[in-house]
């Protein structure tokens, strides 16, 4: 096991988000290994649809840590490992010419977010 995962404080999942895996992870990776208020400014000013959602996901695992840690210092917390995988595909059809239809397919993306003191 990672050892990021391991000592994580915090963590936050987001399962069958409407958006590509490779759109989410360019977000992903510039918030890795950044404090979470940081990061939350940041992706708040960010007009990509996927800052919306790693917003909300980063959102919900402070709010974890607080809960979990009333008297916690939620300000030395970094985002120590953060993971984008892709979901199911939805299958949708596209008309076509001459009455055929061709398949298009809707992909989706998982997000787990992990939260951790500095080192």
């Amino acid at each position: 096991m990672n050892d990021a995962i391991a000592n994580a404080k915090a963590v936050a999942k987001a399962k069958s988000l409407r958006i590509s895996s490779m759109k989410l992870r360019r977000i992903a990776r510039l918030i890795k290994d950044m404090n979470v208020d940081k990061a939350l400014a940041m992706l708040d000013h960010m007009p990509q649809k996927g800052a919306k959602m790693i917003y909300k996901v980063l959102h919900a695992a402070k709010a974890n840590f607080l809960h979990k840690n009333p008297s916690g210092d939620a300000s030395s917390l970094e985002v120590t490992s953060i993971f984008v995988n892709e979901g199911t595909a939805y299958a949708r059809f596209k008309p076509r010419a001459r009455g055929r239809a061709d398949r298009m397919y809707r992909s989706t993306a998982h997000l787990t977010l992990y939260l951790g003191n500095k080192e």
